[in-house]
């Protein structure tokens, strides 16, 4: 049987992890989101410009709060079960983005996510696409 989740691709930078005044903080409740969208079960996918050593350290980051690389379904790529599913894998990743780049990303106004306002339309959206498996 195919994975029907929907797939989630998550920012690091200026969503999660907020840059101030030098220090890295977590975005308030960017912790409890990731838990959330696990109990929802969405796929879970790292999506952030950073590579290398940058990769490593959000990763490093985000592990010593418990979301270690195996917790994702994938880090800048498809998961396996998407690539599986499609027969390749194609360059679109996700069928939604929570990155602060995104046009109409709910904020606070000091750039922090609405973790609440995501969640609420992530379930809608969840709602939607589970409907089009409905009898099949």
């Amino acid at each position: 049987m195919e994975d029907r989740r929907l797939c989630v691709a998550v920012d690091f930078d200026d969503t999660l992890c907020c840059d101030l005044f030098g220090l890295l903080d977590e975005a308030p409740g960017a912790m409890e989101f990731l838990k959330w969208l696990e109990e929802e079960d969405f796929m879970r996918v790292l999506w952030t410009c950073r590579e290398g050593a940058f990769l490593d350290e959000a990763l490093a980051w985000l592990s010593e709060r418990g979301f270690p690389r195996e917790w994702w379904d994938a880090v800048n790529d498809n998961p396996e079960a998407l690539v599986k599913s499609f027969g390749r894998n194609p360059r679109k990743i996700a069928g939604i983005f929570v990155d602060d780049a995104a046009v109409g990303f709910p904020s606070k106004g000091i750039g922090y996510p609405e973790f609440e306002a995501i969640k609420k339309d992530l379930l809608e959206r969840k709602a939607r696409w589970l409907s089009r498996f409905k009898g099949k």
